[in-house]
């Protein structure tokens, strides 16, 4: 058995939610900070409601995460890009260079789920015979 299926089987649905979620407020929030800088390139953009639920929602990943890191080397770097991602994100304003700061750390969260989620769904090589 995996180490961390026990951990994947308790977690895996809080942690669909949290990750869709996640992708949408990225999403929509680059989308924001980029038309709002392009209409008023003289101003920065207010941080608003979306960057603190985007920070919540990190921050349920990481206490989600945390019971398995000693499993799997890969979920402690999960807490390390969380915890770089609400660093990089305790600003009052945002200029739209700095987007791409921002979500870089949330987009390797991100990736590394996805990562470990394709490992445990992968069949052993014994059942794909």
């Amino acid at each position: 058995m995996h180490p961390l299926a026990p951990w994947w089987a308790a977690t895996a649905a809080d942690l669909a939610v949290e990750r869709r979620v996640l992708r949408d407020y990225a999403a929509a929030l680059t989308f924001t900070i980029g038309w709002w800088h392009w209409l008023m390139t003289t101003k920065p953009i207010r941080r608003d409601r979306l960057t603190l639920r985007i920070d919540a929602r990190v921050s349920t990943v990481r206490r989600l995460c945390a019971p398995a890191v000693p499993l799997d080397p890969r979920l402690a770097e999960i807490d390390r890009e969380a915890a770089r991602f609400l660093d990089s994100t305790d600003t009052a304003t945002h200029e739209h260079e700095d987007v791409v700061r921002v979500r870089e750390p949330l987009r390797r969260l991100l990736d590394l789920l996805d990562d470990i989620e394709d490992e445990m769904l992968r069949r052993p090589p014994a059942e794909r015979r």
